[in-house]
């Protein structure tokens, strides 16, 4: 199979995979995010423990494996406790996180520990919040709304793809050179006019949201979703390397497709909620 074939099977199950997991039920979009948590962290701790510094915050498979499941933990309480599916004293045991973190480097023999736990808490900042506000989004006003989640992800691909397109036809102008030589404010404006027009559909077709929020999210999608995606080249470039990880062929890791939800999910929550 080659490279174009590979890319288009992927994708065409990455998207299934999201469709089904976000609108099936309340509890496989718990799932799918407590999969794409897990995931994000293994490779997260991959890039940054192997290649930082020197390789002086290297981990053993064993360091990787605890630490992906500490970030799942802290997800599935946080989640569970905030939706009131569990009694508020579970959200206690988050207040241990970071003395286990440290107590842990008693044992680890690391040359550097407190870089060791920082590279950590930044995992769990960077990826584990967002997918865990998402599931909050998902519940606005105590009703699950699987249709505003998704509409949500078609925002930021459709940002995404417009911008690809547009930018490969018409970009002249770099964006941000240095980090992404191939990102183009052409492109951008492209991906910008592609998700105000999706948004204002959506505005007409999934009504818990009006078409003013759809809007602001759509802008949000278009500014941080660029931000996090560019963020998300800036660590693979400081590391020297393609991609974050390999688990869908054709498109790299977890991170290679989640950069941009991740920077958007935790501003869309706080405009939504503000």
């Amino acid at each position: 199979m080659n490279n174009l074939a590979t890319r288009v099977v992927t994708a065409i199950f990455f998207i299934l995979l999201i469709v089904v997991g976000v609108c099936y039920s309340s509890n496989s979009l718990f799932l799918l995010f407590l999969l794409v948590n897990f995931l994000g962290l293994w490779e997260y701790q991959s890039l940054v423990t192997r290649f930082a510094m020197g390789n002086r915050y290297a981990k053993t498979l064993e360091q990787k494996w605890g630490i992906a499941l500490f970030g799942s933990i802290i997800y599935v309480i946080t989640v569970q406790v905030t939706l009131g599916n569990w009694p508020v004293k579970y959200v206690f045991l988050l207040a241990l996180v970071p003395a286990i973190l440290f107590i842990k480097e008693l044992f680890t023999k690391a040359e550097n520990p407190f870089g060791s736990v920082a590279l950590e808490l930044t995992g769990f900042l960077y990826i584990t919040t967002p997918c865990i506000l998402l599931n909050l989004i998902a519940h606005q006003n105590g009703q699950f709304t699987p249709l505003c989640v998704l509409g949500i992800f078609f925002l930021v691909g459709v940002s995404d793809t417009g911008a690809y397109f547009v930018g490969s036809k018409f970009g002249n102008t770099p964006l941000f050179e240095r980090i992404s030589p191939k990102k183009t404010w052409e492109g951008w404006l492209g991906g910008a006019v592609c998700a105000f027009i999706v948004a204002y559909l959506l505005g007409l077709l999934f009504t818990d949201f009006s078409i003013k929020t759809w809007n602001v999210i759509a802008f949000i999608a278009v500014v941080f979703g660029t931000l996090g995606d560019l963020v998300e080249s800036l660590l693979k470039r400081s590391l020297k390397v393609k991609d974050s990880g390999s688990i869908l062929p054709g498109h790299g890791g977890i991170l290679d497709r989640f950069d941009a939800f991740l920077f958007t999910i935790p501003l869309i929550y706080v405009y939504l909620n503000w």
